[in-house]
């Protein structure tokens, strides 16, 4: 047991605003501890899960760990990324099969299938074969075998939460409620932006790092840890603009140095 949590310590160890992640692998993992001690066959276990949140919040890196953790633990064989676009046919037969595929490569995985929303547009569209898949996914998430170790189901809470009240069956088939990853304060988008400022081989001085703090919550709410690449980028447009008009030696001497000027400029360009 202490080394299943030494397992997921250091994998989460960098991962923002984790403990919702985390608790979907203590699941899994007391689930097989419980198992080894009775002697019980952990093997034809199967989890379903929904991870909701805004866009950057991580669903789709964080879910990404779980199946490392999963992997490191001997339980899953990596992950298999899904979409819409990647199961559903344009003619009748053609989408059951498109799933049965997707099925048959994520045996042993984890199936990370976001916005399943995207699936069902409505009995009025007689001629979109989007229904026909989720159906085909709602029997293999509880009757239907061999299917992946786990299967997990991203998307915006708003829209996942109108999901799971007009699929009933596709709710009791989960392991349990959704699990929702919130916004990022604006201290963990500083921690964030540095990580990418320090991976990029720029230095940004202290007293200019509290200029981080000032983002709007209406920013972060809609972009969250998304912006941080951008901002980046930005960034590193001022931070040119501003060397050109330096000396030789000075733009040699400040070309790893991002300052204040820099970081205020990308955030102006961001409209919350």
């Amino acid at each position: 047991m202490k080394s299943m949590s030494n397992v997921l310590k250091h994998t989460f160890d960098k991962f923002h605003k984790s403990m919702p992640l985390v608790e979907i692998c203590q699941t899994i993992s007391h689930d097989l501890y419980f198992d080894s001690l009775m002697k019980k066959e952990s093997s034809e276990r199967n989890y379903n899960f929904v991870i909701t949140g805004n866009p950057g919040t991580g669903k789709t890196s964080g879910s990404k760990l779980i199946a490392d953790f999963l992997q490191k633990i001997g339980f899953a064989r990596g992950h298999v990324y899904c979409q819409r676009d990647d199961i559903v046919a344009d003619h009748i037969g053609g989408t059951e099969a498109r799933v049965g595929n997707m099925i048959s490569v994520s045996l042993e995985k984890v199936l990370i299938f976001d916005e399943i929303y995207q699936l069902c547009k409505g009995p009025e569209d007689t001629k979109d074969f989007g229904n026909e898949a989720f159906n085909t996914i709602m029997a293999y998430m509880i009757d239907k075998k061999p299917r992946p170790k786990v299967m997990l189901f991203l998307g915006y809470a708003d829209k996942m939460s109108n999901f799971c009240n007009m699929n009933p069956g596709f709710r009791r088939r989960l392991t349990c409620p959704p699990v929702n990853l919130p916004n990022y304060a604006p201290e963990d988008i500083t921690s964030i932006f540095l990580s990418f400022v320090e991976k990029s081989g720029y230095i940004v001085k202290e007293e200019d790092i509290k200029h981080l703090t000032s983002l709007d919550q209406s920013i972060i709410g809609s972009h969250n840890a998304g912006i941080c690449q951008n901002l980046l980028g930005y960034a590193e447009k001022s931070q040119r603009h501003r060397l050109v008009t330096m000396s030789h030696d000075e733009r040699k001497k400040n070309v790893k140095l991002l300052v204040a000027e820099d970081i205020v400029t990308s955030f102006g360009d961001y409209e919350p």
